[in-house]
């Protein structure tokens, strides 16, 4: 090929160094619409972590003490009616193995008032604690362990007036099982007041399983 032809030909194309790749590329992504979008959600996502951390609710020591002094205490006072009695009354499990072994209402009957007014003036003390709004929702569960602990004493007065063997079994076994519930509650705000105090106590596992009105009879 003479230089005449060669002059004829058209020039050919240089091939662009590796960092004018890597630019051209960036251009181009950048012309590209996702790449907006997708920087706006990684700035949202980091705002709305930050924001979080800002407006956490905070636990101090002051709050914690306040339900260990005197939520604890309630519910400890409440949980005694139940295992050793109090006020001249012996205990509700005492009684309540007493009526299902023997069958006489009088052993339940004499009581039940006095311990629903017992029950229900710890609720309302409970419940009068005042206490900051990160520490409520384990005032909270310890007001539902004592709220069913006391239906379990109302449905036990129901048992001992039942008459009928049969129905007063199942009325209370249905007791043991409400007290079981109960029992839990006051576990998971046990568990509760623990990781406020900064103690691990483990993860959230299912409800066991209550046992059934044949395995109570």
């Amino acid at each position: 090929m003479n230089r005449a032809e060669a002059a004829d030909l058209p020039p050919t194309a240089r091939e662009p160094s590796r960092s004018e790749s890597i630019q051209l590329s960036w251009r181009r992504l950048q012309r590209t619409p996702v790449m907006p979008v997708a920087l706006s959600a990684i700035v949202a996502l980091i705002i709305g972590i930050l924001i979080g951390r800002a407006f956490a609710p905070t636990v101090d020591d002051t709050a914690v003490a306040v339900v260990n002094r005197e939520v604890v205490s309630l519910a400890v006072d409440a949980d005694a009616l139940w295992t050793a009695g109090s006020s001249g009354m012996p205990a509700v499990s005492d009684q309540l193995q007493l009526l299902r072994s023997t069958g006489d209402a009088e052993v339940v009957t004499p009581y039940v008032e006095g311990w629903l007014e017992a029950y229900d003036a710890v609720l309302r003390r409970l419940v009068g604690v005042d206490v900051e709004p990160s520490v409520r929702p384990v005032q909270r569960q310890f007001v539902t362990a004592v709220t069913l602990t006391r239906d379990a004493v109302e449905l036990l007065g129901e048992a001992a007036e039942a008459g009928e063997p049969a129905v007063m079994r199942d009325l209370t076994s249905e007791v043991l099982r409400l007290r079981i519930r109960a029992e839990e509650f006051t576990q998971t705000a046990q568990a509760g007041l623990g990781e406020l105090e900064g103690r691990t106590t483990g993860g959230v596992a299912e409800p066991s399983r209550l046992p059934s009105l044949t395995d109570l009879r």
